[in-house]
């Protein structure tokens, strides 16, 4: 009796000693490791190769929305003065998308990507090291062919060149008749203009596509100004008649429609002769 009572005894101190020892385990675990995994690295800059502070990294996940796919902030962190960062609580075994982004450089998508659904995956735990590039802006003055500003209008501007962060630069005329575009990736760009209710025009001064002159775009500041050719005009006279009388037909309607630039429509309809 007594020995099975030392024995009861001694089993209960064990299971208390072991509770004790895996609670003290849990309260040292790292937080970082209880909350999920962390991705880590450092970003610098693709042309000077120095750290770049500020930049946010967010991690990213791809999901489904009523048919179609969207992304998901799952947690993001800024880069130190190192270039360093560390995102932590991500749930870990998966892969994700990471977009890195900052003023006056290209957002991107991991790996030199410009938009999330072709980037690469990044599994966490892990490192990505990312080198940003720097944007380049375009901006100036859009005038009537009097000198007066615009006061509505958009412009685009289309890559000439073959760089897998490169997009479409926007941007719409003020009231002062200026314009500015960001994020650009340096390089040429065919800039296009539609304003004042006008046709399209292309930098510099032509309604031709062929004859658009290429916009180089550097990184940090750049200019192009642009005057609106003048709004074309033009007049067509005839008669319609009737093909068996060859008399005049009242209120028939023409529609002319451009194959060459400027493109547009243009018509009238008949009167009593």
């Amino acid at each position: 009796m007594h020995r099975a009572l030392r024995w009861a005894l001694s089993s209960r101190r064990l299971a208390a000693v072991t509770a004790c020892v895996l609670a003290a385990a849990a309260m040292t675990a790292d937080p970082a490791s209880a909350a999920g995994g962390v991705l880590g690295g450092v970003v610098t800059d693709a042309t000077t190769g120095a750290p770049v502070a500020d930049v946010q990294v967010s991690v990213l996940k791809i999901v489904t929305d009523h048919g179609g796919q969207t992304t998901q902030v799952v947690t993001s962190a800024n880069t130190d003065a190192n270039g360093r960062y560390s995102a932590t609580g991500i749930p870990a075994g998966k892969a994700y998308k990471v977009e890195l982004s900052r003023d006056g450089y290209v957002d991107e998508y991991s790996h030199d990507h410009n938009d999330p659904f072709g980037a690469d995956d990044v599994t966490v735990p892990g490192t990505l090291n990312e080198a940003v590039t720097p944007a380049g802006q375009l901006s100036g003055t859009i005038t009537d062919e009097t000198g007066a500003p615009a006061t509505a209008g958009d412009l685009a501007a289309s890559p000439l060149f073959d760089n897998p962060l490169a997009t479409f630069g926007n941007a719409t005329i003020g009231d002062d008749g200026t314009y500015t575009m960001t994020g650009l990736v340096p390089g040429r760009y065919q800039v296009s203009i539609s304003a004042d209710g006008r046709p399209f025009q292309y930098m510099h001064g032509t309604y031709d596509l062929n004859k658009a002159t290429a916009i180089t775009v550097a990184a940090g500041a750049n200019t192009a100004d642009e005057q609106l050719l003048p709004k074309p005009a033009g007049i067509v006279r005839g008669t319609v008649t009737d093909r068996v009388t060859k008399k005049p037909i009242k209120d028939v309607c023409v529609e002319f429609h451009g194959d060459i630039e400027p493109t547009g429509t243009g018509g009238g309809c008949t009167g009593a002769d």
